[in-house]
């Protein structure tokens, strides 16, 4: 493409001070180009920066949930444990009569209820991955419905036990105390195993790691 030739010395000034003005403005300008308004060519890019942003992942349900509950549960277990050891170990050798059966009574039942707290925790306290997740539910889920029937028998036990004491005058206060412990042992145990069954039930979808 040929320019025309200026005319005069004015018109070649005014063109002079024009290109000056458009290399100016062309320098100075961070990313438009002056007078066309389009990206300069070394500034643009085709694929932006983004930021770098790393968006944290939901954490998924499953086997830990599940984990959590069984220890807890356990937990639970062994405090009434090493409430019956402490009370009725100690109390026992500071009775007599019915109360000193009672506390004997409470200690043996404390002393089963700490190693099956212990198996249950130590069996429970370590992580597996969620394949294990339905095979752990069906486990625990069998194990509180043997238990809950067990805690039934204990109170049929108990009320053996009562109705024993009634007719036995020379043993009457060792039915009468182990009756009375093992009728507290089967409520407590009932009550516990029931509370964990029901928030079995409830939350099954969470333990199992599917959105129900």
């Amino acid at each position: 493409m040929a320019f025309p030739r200026p005319k005069s010395t004015r018109e070649l000034m005014r063109l002079s001070f024009s290109g000056y003005l458009h290399r100016y403005l062309y320098a100075t300008s961070p990313a438009i180009h002056p007078f066309t308004s389009t990206m300069r060519p070394e500034l643009s890019s085709t694929h932006p920066a983004e930021p770098n942003i790393e968006q944290e992942k939901p954490t998924v349900p499953g086997p830990n949930c599940l984990q959590e509950h069984i220890v807890t549960h356990a937990k639970v277990l062994l405090g009434w444990a090493v409430a019956n050891l402490l009370l009725g170990g100690g109390g026992m050798f500071l009775s007599a009569g019915q109360f000193h059966h009672f506390l004997h009574m409470n200690a043996a039942w404390g002393s089963i209820n700490l190693v099956v707290a212990i198996i249950l925790w130590y069996k429970n306290a370590h992580h597996r991955p969620m394949a294990a997740a339905t095979e752990r539910y069906a486990h625990f889920k069998r194990l509180l419905l043997v238990n809950v029937g067990l805690d039934l028998g204990y109170l049929v036990v108990a009320y053996w036990f009562l109705q024993k004491a009634a007719l036995s005058e020379a043993f009457g206060d060792y039915f009468r105390g182990f009756g009375h412990s093992i009728f507290l042992q089967g409520t407590v145990l009932l009550a516990c195993d029931l509370v964990s069954l029901s928030i079995l039930f409830s939350r099954r979808g969470r333990f199992m790691g599917k959105h129900l």
